[in-house]
């Protein structure tokens, strides 16, 4: 039978511990606002495409989630998706464009604060049942840490 000793199993633990931390240390802040980025528009792009009750609006900017709620009721009752692609992003500071590069991406804080997603939907809009393509730009903006969106539904509600 093999005796363990305590003290080396503390030890152990405790490099392990050191070790990973040390590992999540070496993502940057930048590069995990774009992961952040890439999740939260995916989650959203779900809720909204499947016509889900709420559409979405855990993810609008807080002092527009009311007038996004009345235009999405539009969009929901007389939108239906059928494929989307994401065919660009841009990111800016103050709204001035920043170019992804590997000195943003090793920067200690995001030198940017806002992210342009460009979609392309193909959508039918009731009654006519046409089927037509919508090409669409998200604006996310990074706000506490946490990406919102300003949300401008006009171009499916026409």
């Amino acid at each position: 039978m093999i005796r363990r000793n305590p003290a080396f199993q503390l030890v152990s633990g405790l490099c392990l511990f050191l070790a990973l931390s040390a590992l999540q240390a070496c993502a940057t802040i930048p590069q995990e606002r774009l992961e952040d980025l890439e999740i939260t528009t995916r989650a959203y792009n779900n809720y909204f495409e499947s016509r889900h009750p709420d559409g979405g609006v855990a993810y609008v900017r807080d002092d527009l989630k009311s007038s996004y709620l009345m235009q999405y009721a539009q969009v929901k009752d007389r939108v239906i998706f059928g494929q989307s692609q994401r065919i660009n992003q841009a990111l800016y500071k103050d709204d001035e464009l920043v170019p992804i590069t590997e000195q943003v991406l090793q920067a200690e804080q995001p030198p940017f604060n806002k992210a342009v997603i460009t979609m392309r939907y193909e959508v039918s809009t009731k009654p006519s049942n046409r089927v037509r393509t919508v090409v669409y730009d998200q604006e996310w903006l990074l706000q506490n840490g946490r990406w919102v969106l300003v949300p401008n539904l006009d171009p499916f509600i026409k």
